[in-house]
């Protein structure tokens, strides 16, 4: 399943096709946003779940997080300031750890957080 919005939008179940067209085009959205036109073609319905209003942090701001991430052990991967699977899932685990909303987004809440110092190493 995934959840491109965390709790903030529609979840998708990942069939074969996806990682078809994922070899074009490594973004979630575009390969969302592909099948759902297509799917449109035969349905006119859209999203059961509608996309929420979600306020995307600047690159700076997530490589911020990434490396803090880093730093207490959450996260081994590039810092490039992007929001993918693995930052969110190293940030979930950080959340859970911390006792914070668990719903694996980068936000500023959790990045004012983070600058307190106040979150477990």
């Amino acid at each position: 399943m995934l959840l491109p919005a965390g709790i903030y939008g529609p979840a998708f179940l990942i069939l074969p096709n996806y990682f078809v067209l994922k070899e074009y085009n490594f973004s979630d959205l575009y390969v969302l946003f592909v099948g759902q036109l297509s799917d449109r073609i035969l349905d006119q319905r859209g999203f059961e779940t509608p996309w929420a209003h979600v306020v995307q942090l600047k690159t700076a701001e997530l490589e911020e997080i990434q490396r803090h991430l880093s730093k207490v052990g959450y996260y081994r991967e590039k810092i490039d300031g992007k929001a993918g699977m693995k930052t969110r899932l190293a940030l979930g685990v950080y959340q859970k750890a911390n006792g914070l909303k668990l719903d694996c987004w980068p936000s500023a809440a959790v990045l004012d957080y983070m600058r307190t110092g106040m979150g477990k190493d």
